[in-house]
């Protein structure tokens, strides 16, 4: 008997199949082989692809919810622009200075050297769960790995990118 899964499962591989022999019957009109033996996919494999029904859905809902609130936007929200509302906005404050102004590459290099150590920092993660089966190897190779991150922090200490003069 056929419960509330079981036959959105069987519509879908029905679905796939149908769209299948359709296209098969187009592209194969002057062979002489049935369809029935061009498209020998195993019920097991329709079964599979139902499986992935959920994905689909969450894939399609998602970019249906960005265009509709995307469009919903432009034809709901108000359009009356005045000088006060194009002016930028700097957390309640008076913008001070003018938008093009020059900031120091210190920011970036700060910036981009957290994001490095930041990312290896996250590589601790899958060690510290396997820890137990990895054993001793396990420890030796997070220890050079350890000590290679903490050369390359006392590179960057040495060449002054951490000082924020």
């Amino acid at each position: 008997m056929l419960d509330k899964k079981n036959l959105i499962k069987y519509v879908f591989d029905v679905y796939v199949y149908s769209i299948l022999v359709f296209f098969i019957n187009r592209t194969s009109r002057h062979t002489e082989y049935p369809v029935e033996t061009i498209l020998a996919i195993p019920p097991w494999r329709l079964q599979m692809l139902g499986t992935y029904l959920p994905i689909l859905l969450l894939v399609i809902v998602a970019v249906l919810f960005g265009f509709v609130t995307l469009l919903l936007s432009s034809l709901i929200g108000p359009k009356k622009s005045s000088r006060i509302k194009l002016a930028p906005y700097e957390c309640g404050c008076e913008p001070v200075g003018t938008a093009r102004e020059r900031f120091s590459i210190k920011f970036y290099l700060i910036a981009m050297l957290f994001i490095l150590f930041d990312i290896e920092a996250v590589f601790l993660y899958p060690w510290a769960i396997l820890y137990k089966k990895l054993g001793v190897f396990g420890l030796v190779e997070m220890g050079v790995f350890i000590l290679i991150l903490f050369v390359g922090y006392i590179y960057v200490w040495k060449k002054g990118a951490l000082e924020w003069d």
